[in-house]
């Protein structure tokens, strides 16, 4: 399993993590990786993921001063802005061939850092009209093809 994070200027993170996620597992993930993009001015986002919204993880969050954005919807495609990235890796990878999981894991890292830096800002620059897309839609999901949608954005 891979979890990634981006930010605004373009800074990212991708970090191997175990198939199975308990809460303990989960905060390890994000000490080792996750988190170090993490800054005052930043908000942190996760799905409801049974050992993203445990007690204890959440405990953990705030002990290490992580403004958490708790109450995102789950499924919420029409505004993560990093599904977008998972499918253009996922794409990308694919093509790579991998014959291992080291090899697989190498192809990952690789093409998620090779991600022009003006995708991540267009995604950004998008998420005030996905807001707005939602608000017009009064909070019913979105039918739209991801990619296409950030792409018309850029």
């Amino acid at each position: 399993m891979v979890l990634a994070a981006i930010i605004g200027d373009v800074s990212r993170v991708i970090v191997r993590s175990p198939n199975r996620l308990n809460s303990m597992i989960y905060q390890d993930v994000l000490e080792s990786g996750l988190l170090k993009l993490n800054g005052s001015d930043s908000v942190f986002v996760q799905d409801k993921a049974s050992s993203h919204k445990s007690r204890s993880t959440l405990t953990y969050l705030d002990n290490k001063k992580v403004y958490l954005l708790a109450d995102w919807p789950p499924q919420s495609q029409d505004t993560n802005i990093i599904e977008n990235l998972w499918s253009m890796l996922k794409a990308n990878v694919q093509k790579r061939c991998a014959k291992s999981q080291n090899e697989l894991w190498e192809a990952i890292e690789q093409e998620f850092h090779s991600i022009d830096d003006s995708i991540i800002i267009g995604l950004y620059n998008s998420i005030p009209r996905r807001l707005q897309a939602i608000l017009d839609a009064k909070g019913e999901q979105l039918n739209i093809n991801l990619l296409y949608y950030c792409n018309k954005c850029l």
